[in-house]
């Protein structure tokens, strides 16, 4: 059972060097992938990584999922290329 919260909690919860792929709209087959991460749904705070060194730091206000997405999945986005 997780520890109480109170308001003054700065990390509530963490994870840890997710691929890239994992925001892929589709997989190989053409099939929409099945997405149950509950934590992404939610907004937070995320670094992107380039190899082994952080290279952007941002914030989502309601959904990482998408926000990540948008770096992942949207050749025009400025952050597109630069990390893995």
């Amino acid at each position: 059972m997780p520890a109480p919260r109170n308001d003054n909690t700065l990390v509530s919860n963490y994870m840890r060097m997710w691929p890239r792929e994992i925001f892929d709209r589709e997989d190989v087959r053409g099939k929409r992938k099945d997405r149950k991460l509950d934590a992404l749904n939610k907004g937070g705070v995320y670094v992107l990584y380039r190899d082994d060194e952080p290279y952007y730091v941002g914030q989502a206000d309601h959904n990482m999922r998408g926000r990540i997405g948008q770096h992942a999945t949207i050749p025009t986005q400025r952050r597109y290329l630069f990390w893995n």
